[in-house]
């Protein structure tokens, strides 16, 4: 037994080293390149960061903008969650603004392929399946394009803990142990970015709705299993959700772009930008993606229901983010206000990347 658990721990170490190692290589070459192009939402969230790192050092919270954003004051603080900033707050103590960008970017890949490695362990107890999604996963286009290319910071943190939320949402169904998970995940991109949170609500509704459709029996059990998870939400969020509906919902501020949806390419330019495997692209899945689609219902076909859910889903989220998606007819209607807090559908590439690569 102790020689078995030992052998475990040995695999596990050897796997984390090799996640180590990559993520070396994927940013030493950054550091030595000692620069950052900042566009929009670049400036946003570095100023964001000194704000946090400028409180930090003397010794002050941070709820206003008083030393960034030209000492106006703004309150981006209050509803933008910042808390998974420290971590980058600490490298900016030690290092450049540059390179404390680029360990934390460095550590956030690690923590990406070790959560998805995990996850994938508990969806399918396949370890090479698991390694290969957590690399696979870590370096998609999308998510390097979040990270380094156009420094969407929020959203880039949020897609590290997908892969756990929707591993709890499969025990929360099924009735496994670890239904928790799906709560923890959840707060964490809660934590990471409000809109990536708002998104996987809709996600986790709509497919346990189906799923209880398809199977009347389990209506019991995923309620209870749901619930369970609300109250753990409230518990680990309520710090971030209470002044976030008291101060933001009910004070009837809008989101830009609240009823319309932008930024739309047809399926043939993504396919297209895809076949180029750049990340400079926020429409670009990568030759590996766009490979999975077109061959990936052969090798789902023979095998469990999970597997064929998984790829289709990620075929769906990727017409999604298309002009396949008849987006417009939601304009200025009740389901463009549900749906329309996501403002640009190639946001749903982050779950084009999970479900495809988990396939």
């Amino acid at each position: 037994m102790l020689d078995s658990r030992w052998k475990k721990i040995k695999i596990n170490i050897s796997i984390v080293l090799l996640f180590g190692i990559v993520t070396a290589l994927m940013t030493v070459t950054f550091i030595k390149l000692g620069t950052i192009v900042l566009n929009s939402d670049g400036s946003f969230h570095f100023s964001r960061l000194e704000e946090l790192y400028d409180n930090f050092r003397s010794g002050n919270m941070t709820f206003i903008a008083s030393h960034t954003f030209n000492n106006t004051g703004v309150g981006t603080f209050l509803f933008y969650p910042s808390i998974l900033l420290y971590p980058w707050v600490i490298l900016r103590l030690v290092f450049s603004p540059v390179t404390a960008f680029y360990v934390w970017y460095g550590l956030m890949l690690f923590i990406t392929m070790c959560i998805a490695y995990y996850s994938m362990w508990l969806f399918d107890k396949d370890r090479i399946r698991a390694v290969l999604f957590g690399m696979l996963y870590a370096v998609f286009p999308y998510h390097v394009h979040l990270g380094v290319v156009h420094t969407v910071v929020g959203e880039f943190l949020a897609y590290t803990f997908i892969p756990l939320f929707f591993v709890g949402l499969y025990y929360c169904l099924t009735n496994i142990e670890k239904w928790y998970l799906l709560g923890i995940g959840w707060v964490l991109i809660l934590y990471s970015h409000i809109i990536s949170a708002y998104i996987t609500i809709l996600c986790a509704v709509i497919i346990s709705a189906i799923y209880m459709f398809i199977d009347p029996s389990s209506i019991k059990k995923v309620v209870i299993n749901l619930s369970k998870n609300i109250v753990l939400v409230i518990l680990l969020s309520s710090f971030i959700l209470v002044p976030f509906i008291t101060d933001f919902i009910n004070a009837g501020i809008n989101s830009p772009n609240s009823s319309a949806f932008g930024f739309l390419d047809t399926l043939q330019n993504i396919f297209g930008i895809s076949l180029t495997n750049t990340a400079d692209s926020n429409k670009s899945i990568g030759i590996l993606a766009l490979f999975t689609t077109m061959t990936g219902w052969y090798f789902v076909r023979g095998n469990e229901a999970k597997e064929k859910v998984v790829y289709g889903l990620g075929v769906f989220f990727l017409l999604c983010t298309s002009t396949v998606m008849p987006w417009q007819l939601f304009n200025n209607t009740v389901v463009g206000k549900i749906l329309g807090v996501i403002q640009f559908p190639y946001r749903l590439n982050t779950y084009v990347g999970f479900f495809l690569m988990v396939t």
